[in-house]
């Protein structure tokens, strides 16, 4: 035992409570009382956010981009680039009086008994900015507001008539590592690029009636500050100096045994040694790193380049318990997303503790129901905080576009919703709508039942039905 703690008994006595009593009284009352004010700080905090939450309206948009799809991934790179426009950095006031936060976007692909539809769920407040950012790279594609589709399957899942398994993808490694992108997909010899979320929708296009797989990245605008451990981790890399900085936690825990260590020197004698300063000796030099070496260096550096999000993946399967086969779906899902991965750089994995598998040793069952509760209620609700702790990494637009793009015109998937026909902008002679008339921009339908948003249908060719008077016979 330290010295330190051996003085602290001899001091206090046998009795357990007079040694907890003489650390409360030598300086212990003030880490106590800083361990309460933060719990009723987080309390606090949750209340405000969770109030500031509920005043925040969302839309879910469906979109079909046309059959013949020659857009490259640098299409959807600019899309996502776009959201950075979305990031707000609040005041003092805001942020600890009214409780506002970062909001987030959701991309998701969705198979519903084998039809596929690529949708993307906004605050309200952004969807010009969604419709904007789709259009200008994408003119002829159709945004439809829909109904939110979660919200048609009970809110009980798993129970006695449908089963479900699912989880989140954490980074292998470091968030700064980036995983196996578009551009690493593409065969110079001739020019053509492999669409890498084909697999996924071959699975997805491949489900029966009564089963459904839901995709999903929460996607939440951050500051440039990210890239400042990046550069910091490229630095250290090549042999540069390192300074060393303690987070916020370190901090506290060592200012907090600074000052029990003063109190207990000036009592009795004897104190906690300071922490030792963090030393970042150089591993290498840039003349002599290896090729691989160099390889992670340019790759780190590539990805920093690029604006970057805080992103969560999500991934689940839902079926009802008469066709529900987690051996047919659930590999082929993993091994889609583990494509990306490289040994070297990042890449994506299931997370084993959010993930829905057995719960293994004590209270098997109701431990593997709190998980399969747990991802669908993340599912359902978009959540950027229920799931894995280190989930919540950071992708930049690149790394986005690789897990969530519009096909390539090489998918054949079946059930894939598309544009039919290429759409243009109508004659200017056409006569102007009366006021007060509904009208239709650019593929979004309109939305005639009062603020009911409308799903559009595959085949269906508009509301008004055909002309009264066309000739019969």
């Amino acid at each position: 035992m330290p010295d330190f703690l051996i003085n602290i008994v001899s001091q206090g006595g046998d009795n357990p409570f007079s040694v907890f009593w003489f650390i409360f009284t030598s300086g212990g009352w003030i880490v106590m009382d800083a361990a309460m004010l933060w719990v009723l700080y987080l309390a606090y905090y949750d209340l405000i956010q969770s109030r500031y939450d509920r005043t925040v309206k969302h839309v879910l948009l469906a979109i079909d981009v046309p059959k013949e799809n020659e857009q490259s991934f640098k299409a959807v790179e600019q899309i996502f680039a776009t959201l950075s426009g979305a990031h707000k950095d609040p005041n003092l006031t805001e942020i600890y009086l009214e409780g506002e936060f970062q909001l987030s976007f959701s991309f998701e692909i969705v198979s519903i008994d084998g039809y596929i539809q690529y949708m993307v769920r906004t605050p309200k407040r952004f969807r010009n900015l969604i419709e904007s950012a789709i259009f200008a790279q994408y003119p002829d594609a159709e945004i439809t507001e829909i109904e939110d589709y979660t919200k048609n399957l009970p809110k009980d899942i798993p129970n006695e008539e449908w089963d479900l398994y699912g989880g989140e993808f954490i980074q292998t490694g470091s968030q700064y590592y980036p995983i196996r992108t578009w551009s690493e997909f593409e065969d110079k010899a001739t020019q053509t690029t492999a669409d890498p979320m084909a697999s996924l929708l071959e699975i997805m296009a491949s489900l029966p009636p009564g089963e459904q797989i839901w995709f999903q990245i929460i996607v939440t605008p951050v500051s440039h500050k990210w890239k400042d451990k990046g550069d910091k981790l490229v630095k250290k890399l090549i042999g540069g100096k390192v300074e060393t900085e303690y987070n916020a936690f370190e901090k506290v825990l060592y200012g907090t045994l600074n000052t029990l260590g003063f109190i207990s020197e000036q009592t009795i004698g004897y104190g906690p040694t300071s922490p030792e300063e963090k030393t970042d000796a150089p591993r290498s030099q840039m003349l002599f790193l290896s090729p691989g070496e160099n390889v992670i260096v340019e790759a780190l550096e590539k990805k920093l380049a690029k604006i970057g999000f805080r992103c969560r993946t999500r991934a689940l399967y839902i079926g009802r318990r008469e066709t529900f086969s987690k051996k047919r779906i659930v590999s082929p899902i993993i091994g889609a997303i583990k494509q990306f991965n490289t040994h070297n750089l990042g890449g994506l994995k299931p997370d084993p503790i959010v993930s829905t598998n057995k719960a293994e040793y004590f209270f098997k069952r109701y431990r593997t129901r709190l998980k399969q509760v747990r991802i669908y209620r993340a599912f359902r609700d978009r959540s950027t905080w229920i799931g894995a702790a280190k989930g919540y990494g950071i992708l930049n637009i690149e790394e986005l576009a690789t897990l969530w793009h519009f096909p390539l015109i090489n998918v054949k998937a079946p059930s894939l919703a598309k544009s039919l026909v290429r759409t243009t902008e109508p004659p200017t002679r056409l006569p102007v709508t009366p006021p007060g008339a509904e009208r239709t921009a650019r593929g979004i339908q309109s939305n005639p039942l009062g603020g009911q948003a409308l799903q559009r249908q595959p085949g269906e060719i508009g509301p008004a039905g055909p002309p009264t008077n066309l000739p019969i016979g």
